[in-house]
């Protein structure tokens, strides 16, 4: 039975095939569905596996995450990170073709974004060696005083290996270049992502930028420090550029 309520008359409730309802103040009326299903095609499967992958991802990389919370739009709050990263990078994951294969969907690490921009990323070179990860980012834009590296190493697990996040690093850019260089296994795969962190002019001459770390014992910016400088106007990051690296062996 639908109910009306109040002069005008706005109805809730059911009246024959009709279901009548209010969202958002706009009287809405939707054919009634006695029989609904959840069917389970191919299709659904992997829409399904798309935003389970993408969600767990996002939680694991939520500490590396740069800008992905700051909204352009000033008269919105902020949102949640994992929202942004979640929005950035669905586009990445795709359907695996082949019938034999072990996940239905998967992503290009190397590919990933933690940050919102339209600046062209650093351009990274491996230059790794036995038991040494090093890898270097240059082109950076004027003013670059850091480069976030984020090293994403590959851990066995039943069914597969799971990534997660083994360092982050703020390395202090040097004639236009910043490097990371860190002990590795040999033969270790790893994938590296790097963006730049580019203090305004007014933020260089109040804040020292090499020893802002939070917490103190950390070798980085905090996320949410970062998400707050950047809406302050205080810094500005490029795009996330990314690295699938191998370890030599000797």
């Amino acid at each position: 039975m639908a109910k009306m309520s109040g002069i005008t008359g706005t109805l809730s409730g059911k009246m024959g095939n009709a279901v009548f309802r209010v969202r958002a103040g706009q009287q809405v009326v939707a054919q009634y569905q006695p029989q609904v299903t959840n069917p389970n095609t191919e299709a659904q499967q992997v829409a399904r596996a798309k935003f389970k992958l993408i969600t767990q991802l996002a939680a694991i990389m939520a500490p590396a995450m740069g800008t992905l919370g700051v909204v352009t739009r000033p008269a919105r709050q902020g949102r949640n990170p994992r929202t942004g990263f979640v929005a950035k990078n669905y586009a990445l994951v795709t359907a695996d073709p082949s019938a034999e294969a072990a996940e239905k969907v998967t992503i290009p690490m190397e590919e990933i974004q933690l940050t919102e921009s339209f600046r062209p990323g650093p351009a990274l070179e491996d230059r790794s060696a036995s038991e040494n990860l090093n890898v270097s980012a240059a082109g950076l834009p004027a003013g670059t005083a850091s480069v976030r590296f984020v090293v994403v190493e590959y851990i066995n697990a039943i069914g597969g290996s799971q990534a997660a996040i083994r360092e982050i690093v703020d390395v202090p850019v040097t004639d236009n270049t910043a490097i990371l260089e860190t002990d590795a296994q040999d033969g270790e795969k790893l994938t590296v992502l790097a963006y730049a962190l580019i203090p305004s002019t007014s933020a260089r001459a109040s804040v020292d930028f090499d020893n802002i770390h939070t917490p103190a014992d950390e070798d980085f910016i905090s996320a949410v420090e970062l998400q707050k400088m950047v809406r302050d106007g205080e810094m500005s990051v490029t795009m996330t550029s990314g690295l699938n690296v191998t370890i030599p062996t000797a």
